[in-house]
């Protein structure tokens, strides 16, 4: 009985282990996951100012050009 008892509490403090490791292996998890989204925020917002920028200028360089058409 009191083998058994012994046992119990091995395998106690190896539960509480493992749980301590998964929370902090869950909080790592969360982590990542935060720096992705901020990353493909940063990704994503940095995509669509380009994408607006080149078109602002080909539109800049079509008023330019239609302007040096309409001087000729």
């Amino acid at each position: 009985n009191k083998g058994y008892h012994q046992a119990l509490d091995q395998q106690r403090v190896k539960v509480e282990l493992l749980e301590q490791q998964n929370h902090k292996a869950q909080g790592a998890i969360a982590m990542l996951k935060w720096g992705l989204g901020v990353v493909l925020t940063v990704a994503l917002s940095g995509g669509t100012w380009t994408i607006n920028s080149i078109n602002q200028l080909k539109q800049d360089m079509a008023i330019m050009q239609s302007h040096r058409e309409d001087h000729k």
